[in-house]
């Protein structure tokens, strides 16, 4: 007999005896990491230096970024746009290129207005007829050689009568595939979302669909894509004067789209500019910042996240990722189990604006604490972010001195993801399927337990308390092969360190999880 900690009990599969209430390993074959109180999540990232990537007379602002491999892609608006790209993992950047002269474009470059697809880059527009006119349509330019040089421009959308201007632009990549969606305003402040799909790099488009049959008043935000299927998020008044947040989903590469959903909780709080990042495990990740928790004001908020394991089918509970309701606009990314996300922060004023990040090495479950990236020197602010499996990228742009100066872009980079070479999976594996960790995590009372099953058979999931006394039988049912969740109510139970066993026909998985009251 011996006393243990939790380092000794981090248990996948063990032959194991009690005696007086005390269990006794015989044979250890797995381990299960957790901690044995509640700590700090170490942050996934170690970040590297500020750098200042843009050296334009004019302000530079609204830095966008793709990154493919150790090649990190930027564009950034002055009034034209330019580009630059570091091969080396952000230690030294190309020269910078005037990819659209100021006189052709709406300036604005909000959403994800630049993918990359392998060497092929691309960036869309909004193209004037003069400094003044109207917006004729959108335009595309892009690069077959990872931008080393760049193609004439061309039309992708036009513009028909009646309806008025191309409002968004947005594309996600997936394989050699690139779906580009934009908003397009109509008479009585409505407007409607279409999609167009090109399967060879952007070199040809088929024709825009609308994904919305009729006007209506929302906003269409953000897309992503994944060998599952492509989403995209908007914002909708759902009552008057209130926006909340929803996503459309397609699960046949845009062919044929759902009806949505609203993610948001609807309530007398708007909700809005939100975030999705997708991957081919089935994960969708949308964030967006609302009023519900407070705010400082104007579009100042909590930024909140909901995840679903289920390429969008079903949502587990939404998340608190920022921790004042100081939030703006945010920008999410997402790696293997890695989950990023930056957002633009007024907790001491618009002028001396920051941006801070937090970071989450289990797929959204436990956050690390926030870090201020930029900023408050001056304002900081249009903060975007990439991330591989490997390392994350962040760029916003300042004026880091006094107001009036002239605001340059930076940019940040992570050394590396820790823990991205020992697992990058966020999902705990037994034999023949896997077992996700539970969602919230740590929890208050209820929390998700979702596992992944290779064919039809009995599962059993059994609650084990830190003396290895099962506590609770909680499940024990017939399941057909695929993705399961079961919500577990722990409302009885103490503070505490608990494991989750699952056994399969004989095949066995598990998780350590935290109960804080």
């Amino acid at each position: 007999m011996f006393r243990f900690t939790l380092s000794v009990l981090q248990l996948l599969r063990t032959r194991h005896l009690f005696r007086d209430g005390v269990l006794l390993f015989i044979h250890l074959t797995v381990l299960v990491p957790s901690p044995i109180f509640p700590q700090p999540n170490p942050c996934p990232v170690t970040w590297g230096p500020t750098v200042q990537i843009s050296n334009t007379t004019s302000s530079a602002f609204v830095p966008k970024l793709t990154v493919v491999g150790d090649t990190v892609h930027v564009i950034y608006s002055t009034g034209s746009i330019f580009y630059r790209r570091s091969t080396d993992r952000g230690k030294s950047w190309s020269a910078q290129v005037q990819l659209v002269p100021v006189d052709s474009i709406n300036p604005q470059i909000w959403n994800r207005p630049f993918v990359a697809s392998g060497s092929n880059l691309c960036f869309v527009w909004a193209n004037r007829a003069s400094p003044s006119g109207d917006e004729r349509g959108i335009k595309i330019r892009r690069s077959t050689d990872g931008g080393t040089t760049w193609l004439e421009p061309q039309y992708v959308l036009l513009n028909q009568p009646p309806f008025l201007v191309w409002s968004v632009r947005m594309m996600a990549t997936h394989g050699n595939t690139i779906y580009l969606a934009a908003r397009r305003n109509v008479s009585g402040g409505y407007t409607q979302t279409f999609l167009t799909r090109s399967q060879n790099g952007g070199a040809t488009w088929d024709s825009a669909r609308q994904i919305t049959s009729v006007p209506t008043e929302f906003q269409s935000w953000d897309i992503a894509a994944s060998a599952r299927g492509v989403h995209i998020v908007y914002e909708q008044n759902v009552q008057p004067s209130r926006r909340e947040v929803g996503i459309f989903s397609s699960t046949d590469r845009g062919e044929t789209w759902n009806s949505g959903q609203i993610l948001s909780t609807i309530d007398s709080f708007a909700g809005w500019v939100p975030q999705v990042a997708a991957d081919d495990s089935g994960n969708v990740f949308v964030c967006w910042s609302d009023a519900k928790y407070g705010s400082i004001g104007g579009f100042a908020g909590t930024v909140l996240l909901r995840r679903s394991i289920t390429n969008g089918q079903s949502w587990l509970a939404e998340v608190r990722v920022s921790t004042l309701p100081s939030a703006r606009f945010s920008s999410l990314s997402q790696g293997g189990n890695f989950v990023h996300v930056v957002w633009d922060d007024e907790r001491n004023g618009f002028q001396d604006g920051t941006i801070q990040y937090r970071g989450s090495s289990d797929g959204g479950g436990a956050w690390c604490d926030e870090q201020v990236l930029g900023g408050p020197l001056r304002r900081a602010l249009d903060a975007s972010i990439a991330s591989t499996k490997i390392r994350t990228y962040v760029v916003w742009s300042s004026d880091r001195s006094t107001p009036g100066d002239t605001a340059h872009v930076f940019v940040r980079s992570s050394d590396r993801i820790t823990g991205a070479n020992a697992n990058t999976s966020i999902l705990a594996p037994f034999q023949g399927g896997r077992l996700h960790q539970n969602y919230p995590n740590p929890f208050n009372s209820t929390t998700t337990i979702s596992y992944e099953l290779p064919i039809s058979g009995v599962v059993s999931l059994a609650l084990i308390d830190l003396l290895g006394r099962k506590t609770e039988l909680i499940a024990h049912q017939h399941h057909g092969p695929g993705m399961h969740s079961y919500i577990l109510n722990a409302s009885d139970l103490p503070t505490g360190v608990y494991f989750i066993l699952l056994d399969f026909e004989g095949r066995k998985g598990a998780r350590s999880i935290l109960l804080l009251r």
